[in-house]
């Protein structure tokens, strides 16, 4: 698993609108700045980025612009990278 997969997935459930602005542009940004982070080398910074993805994701005033299940392959995709990063 890594950002670019995590990227890919989040854009193509924007594409079929199953998720939706404002929460896509949140989840597109948290990912944007995660991806620069890392290159920076700074590990911990991009970990804190994907988990402000996660907050996004799962606010509760942001459930109308996310279906169930790609909150849950976001979710699940974003752990799965931050204990890669976190190793």
């Amino acid at each position: 698993m890594d950002l670019a997969v995590l990227e890919s997935i989040l854009n193509q459930y924007i594409a079929s609108r199953e998720v939706s602005d404002p929460l896509a542009n949140q989840l597109s940004q948290s990912i944007k700045q995660a991806r620069h982070q890392w290159d920076k080398g700074s590990a911990d910074q991009a970990v804190k980025k994907l988990e402000d993805f996660q907050k996004h994701l799962n606010k509760e005033s942001m459930a109308p612009y996310v279906t169930e299940a790609a909150k849950r392959t976001l979710h699940s995709r974003s752990q799965s990278l931050i204990q890669v990063w976190s190793s």
